[in-house]
């Protein structure tokens, strides 16, 4: 199934940087560890994600390359790194350049990619939730949630994305401790609120 291919890829990246992440990483850690060891500095990084949330933003998984140059060369950071540009497309083992086209080697690094994108580019937790409610970008609310290390970032875009599943989550600590006690509050006022209403 597809969810196995994702465990054993995750396991391939996770063998890969293992010596470097505590033992309670999460799959977001071992992604995050990955891509920092694969890309080498932040500007290759930038550039990546660049292409990732291009990719996203027209939701296609290849670009052709003069496009992909393109991108890039109008990216602010890589303005003044151009050498970074080549990098990125010719030399960084997170992209594979073929046939004319620019994909990145496996789908599952676009698309954190550009989950990381957005959390650095929403203005807020309220922001972000915005993106991450888009059909589009349901695939990416827990790996930019996990990503967003402000707390009350984090737990503004929670709030506002209103999904249960989100919200239980965040009960059972998927998103860190801080997170679990003001969800448990929150829910505990509704509770209260609801039976006052109903007395």
């Amino acid at each position: 199934s597809s969810n196995q291919y994702l465990t054993r890829y995750s396991i391939t990246l996770a063998a890969q940087v293992s010596a470097e992440l505590p033992g309670d990483a999460t799959t977001t850690d071992v992604t995050d560890a990955y891509i920092r060891k694969q890309a080498g500095d932040e500007t290759v990084r930038t550039g990546l994600r660049c292409l990732a949330h291009a990719m996203d933003d027209r939701v296609i998984t290849a670009l052709p390359i003069r496009e992909a140059e393109q991108i890039l060369r109008r990216s602010p950071a890589l303005m003044t790194a151009p050498s970074a540009i080549d990098t990125v497309l010719n030399e960084c083992p997170l992209i594979t350049n073929r046939q004319g086209y620019v994909r990145f080697a496996h789908d599952q690094l676009g698309r954190f990619l550009a989950a990381e994108h957005f959390v650095l580019a929403a203005t807020d937790g309220v922001a972000l939730a915005h993106i991450l409610a888009q059909p589009t970008h349901h695939d990416l609310q827990e790996t930019a949630l996990q990503l967003e290390t402000d707390p009350g970032r984090r737990y503004d875009a929670i709030r506002e994305l209103a999904q249960w599943q989100v919200l239980a989550a965040a009960v059972y600590g998927k998103f860190g401790d801080e997170i679990a006690k003001l969800a448990r509050a929150d829910i505990t006022g509704l509770l209260i609120e609801a039976a006052a209403t109903a007395a």
